[in-house]
């Protein structure tokens, strides 16, 4: 197989460094995501995602807009193995889905708190087709005006 390239647009986009810019390490350190098929490559970028051709590095579409708050996972709904439908989750609260073929936005579902990171999982998991984990490290209060509380887990998350 040969080598995706990385053109220095990928390298901007995944880490916040303007074209031609300084560039160092960050790309690692935001999620990512390939699709089932190997042609789509997704990266985070603050309260975005966007998509890019392995083969050429190219940009697809326009950016996954509608987060608040940081993209902190991207993966693809388990329900959906054919990569047809993106998942995110944000420090905003929520996990949003998003339809593969042109960016256009799904469900918006509320999870327990700002989500630090989502897991899917893959090929025949236990946990049915529906479900992903996430880690949700400050808790909502639970009426107006409460404070969050620290110290959260990890969520067993029903996306039926």
């Amino acid at each position: 197989m040969a080598p995706i390239p990385v053109t220095p647009a990928v390298v901007a986009a995944a880490s916040h460094v303007p074209a031609g810019g300084p560039v160092g390490g960050q790309l690692t350190q935001r999620p990512s995501a390939v699709s089932p098929d190997g042609t789509r490559l997704y990266l985070c970028s603050g309260d975005s995602v966007r998509s890019f051709c392995t083969a050429t590095g190219a940009p697809l579409g326009p950016p996954l807009l509608g987060h608040t708050g940081d993209v902190t996972g991207v993966g693809f709904h388990p329900a959906h193995p054919g990569g047809q439908v993106v998942l995110t989750a944000s420090l905003d609260g929520t996990l949003r889905t998003w339809h593969a073929a042109d960016g256009s936005p799904g469900l918006v579902l509320p999870a327990p708190g700002p989500v630090e990171s989502m897991a899917v999982p893959g090929g025949k998991s236990q946990h049915g087709r529906d479900v992903v984990f996430v880690s949700c490290w400050k808790h909502r209060g639970g009426g107006e005006g409460e404070q969050s509380q620290e110290g959260g887990r990890v969520h067993a998350y029903s996306l039926g």
